[in-house]
C-alpha cells in the first residue's frame, strides 16, 4: 500500500519516543527527575553533563568528573562556611606584590600567573572530592629589589610574617585548617616569609598550610630545564622576561606592551648577579627585567602554566592526603641565612 503523504501546507506529526523514554529504556532501574535526567545513586561518581531533556536525541550521553563546590569566601555568609565539612575543604589564596615587572608588564604580574596556575590545581582538587573556598588574594609582600620603582609597594618580612600567621590561624581556628597559598614571587624573603608563617601557625593554631610554586621554577632554573624546555631564549631569565612575559600573554594579554617587542635582552646570572643585588635599578638596562621578553609568546606562557600547576597539584593532593610535602617545597636549603 502506498506511503500517505501529507497535504501540502500541513507537517506530518512523527511520533518519536522521549528523552526519559529512552533514556528509561536503556538504563533500567534509573530513577529519572522531571527533565529526564537520572538521580545520582549512593555510588554515582560522575554525573550526566546537561539536562537529558535538552539535548539531541541522537546524541550520545557525555560524561564529566564530578567537582565538589566552589565557594567564593567574600561572598559566602558566615553559616554557609559554618555548615562546610572542614574534614573535606581546603581554603585556597593568592599571594604576591604590586611590583614593576619592566616597561611592558602590569604591577600585578605575579598575582595573574599565580591565578593561572591556580585554577588548574583548584580544579584537580575539586575532582578529588574536596570542597574549595577561595579567599581574596594577598596584594602586599616583600618586593626587595623593585622599591625605587614607581607603584612597587614592599614591606618588611619582619612585618608580613606575623600577618601571614593571622590569617592562617583566623581560618584554622574555626576549623578550617587546610590551607593552601599560591604564589609565583620569586623574591627570598617572601617564600621564607611564607614558610615562617605556615610552621607558626601550625604551632599556634594546628593550622596544615603550605605555600608555593616558587621552589618549583627556583629548581628548574638552576638545573637548566627551562634552557632544554625553552631554548636559549630563556637564557639569563629571572624577572619579567621571557618566562613571565609568556605566562602574562597567557593570563592577561591585553595587559602586555607591544613595547616588549623592542626590548633588547638583558642576560644576567640568577645565583651571581640576583643574589648580589640590592636593586632592580642596578641591573642590566636599570628597566627592571631580566632576560628576553621579546622572545615571550601566549602558547609558551600555556606550556609553562601547565607545567607547574600540574606539578604543584600533585604536591597540594599529597599534602592533603596527610602526606608531608615541604621538602619539595622549601627554600630554606638555598638560603639558609
Amino acid at each position: 500500500m502506498p506511503a500517505t503523504r501529507a497535504p501540502v501546507g500541513h507537517r506530518r506529526t512523527v511520533r518519536r519516543p522521549s528523552a526519559t523514554a529512552r533514556i528509561s529504556a536503556a538504563r533500567p532501574g534509573v530513577v529519572l527527575d522531571p527533565h529526564g535526567a537520572p538521580f545520582p545513586g549512593p555510588n554515582a561518581t560522575l554525573p550526566v553533563a546537561r539536562s537529558v531533556a535538552h539535548m539531541a536525541l541522537d546524541a550520545p550521553l557525555r560524561l564529566e568528573p564530578v567537582k565538589a563546590p566552589l565557594i567564593a569566601l567574600e561572598e559566602a555568609t558566615w553559616t554557609r562556611v559554618a555548615a562546610l565539612d572542614p574534614a573535606r575543604t581546603v581554603v585556597f589564596m593568592l599571594s604576591g606584590p604590586i611590583e614593576q615587572h619592566g616597561p611592558h608588564l602590569p604591577l600585578g604580574s605575579d598575582l595573574f600567573q599565580a591565578r593561572l596556575v591556580m585554577d588548574t590545581v583548584v580544579a584537580r582538587v575539586r575532582e578529588a572530592g574536596w570542597t574549595v573556598v577561595l579567599a581574596p588574594a594577598l596584594p602586599y609582600t616583600t618586593a626587595v629589589l623593585s622599591r625605587r620603582f614607581p607603584g612597587s609597594v614592599s614591606v618588611r618580612k619582619s612585618s608580613i610574617v606575623p600577618f601571614f600567621r593571622d590569617v592562617l590561624c583566623s581560618f584554622a581556628v574555626n576549623g578550617l585548617v587546610n590551607l593552601v597559598v599560591v604564589s609565583q614571587h620569586m623574591d627570598p624573603p617572601h617564600v621564607l616569609a611564607w614558610e615562617q608563617a605556615c610552621r607558626e601557625a601550625a604551632a599556634e593554631s594546628g593550622a596544615r598550610a603550605v605555600e608555593g610554586y616558587e621552589r618549583l621554577l627556583f629548581d628548574d632554573l638552576r638545573s637548566g630545564a627551562l634552557r632544554e624546555l625553552l631554548g636559549e631564549a630563556v637564557e639569563g631569565d629571572s624577572h619579567a622576561g621571557m618566562i613571565e612575559t609568556s605566562m602574562v600573554l597567557a593570563a592577561r594579554p591585553e595587559l602586555v606592551a607591544r613595547e616588549r617587542e623592542d626590548l633588547t635582552p638583558v642576560r644576567l646570572d640568577f645565583e651571581r648577579d640576583l643574589r648580589r643585588a640590592r636593586d632592580f635599578r642596578e641591573l642590566g638596562n636599570g628597566l627592571g627585567y631580566t632576560g628576553d621578553p621579546a622572545a615571550g609568546g601566549v602558547e609558551i606562557g600555556r606550556r609553562l602554566a601547565h607545567r607547574y600547576a600540574e606539578r604543584f597539584a600533585a604536591i597540594v593532593l599529597d599534602h592533603l592526603r596527610g602526606e608531608e610535602v615541604w621538602d619539595r617545597l622549601s627554600i630554606r636549603h638555598l638560603y639558609p641565612g
